[in-house]
């Protein structure tokens, strides 16, 4: 999250081509990781029987009405709105602080061998899946260009 918020205040201050490269690099490592991390968390701490629903809501009312509610009602200058999504990102740190277990013994350890079959078991959930991601990759990368485009 350090990383994440690093990111966006970088891409709030630095003008020149290659810096903005590495920050944004940064940032989309940080995020993608920060998904990894917040989803586990989310699929593991969820009872089997709730866990779509709970993950429905957090997808639908955290991912795409908070965070752009939010960022709706933050200032429309580009600097102050990158540090503005670092402070809440950081905000991301408070789960973490809160949470007493290790996440060595929240979370059993796997083998990556398994993929292959779920995903043969369950090719529309992973295609849906995949096609998600893209979506969300796409709606996402462009923004460092609309952001300049606005000023």
């Amino acid at each position: 999250m350090g990383l994440l918020a690093a990111a966006l205040i970088a891409l709030a201050f630095l003008r020149d081509f290659w810096p903005l490269f590495a920050a944004r690099l940064v940032l989309g490592c940080s995020a993608g990781l920060m998904f990894i991390v917040a989803e586990t968390a989310l699929n593991t701490a969820a009872a089997p029987e709730r866990r779509g629903r709970i993950t429905g809501v957090y997808t639908a009312a955290g991912a795409f009405v908070l965070g752009p509610a939010l960022i709706a009602l933050m200032p429309d200058r580009p600097a102050a709105l990158l540090v503005g999504c670092a402070a809440i990102a950081l905000m991301a740190l408070i789960p973490f602080a809160a949470e007493k277990r290790r996440v060595s013994r929240a979370v059993a350890p796997g083998s990556a061998r398994h993929i292959l079959p779920a995903i043969a078991a369950f090719p529309l959930a992973f295609g849906f899946l995949f096609i998600a991601s893209m979506v969300d990759a796409v709606a996402i990368s462009p923004m460092p260009v609309i952001m300049l485009d606005r000023g």
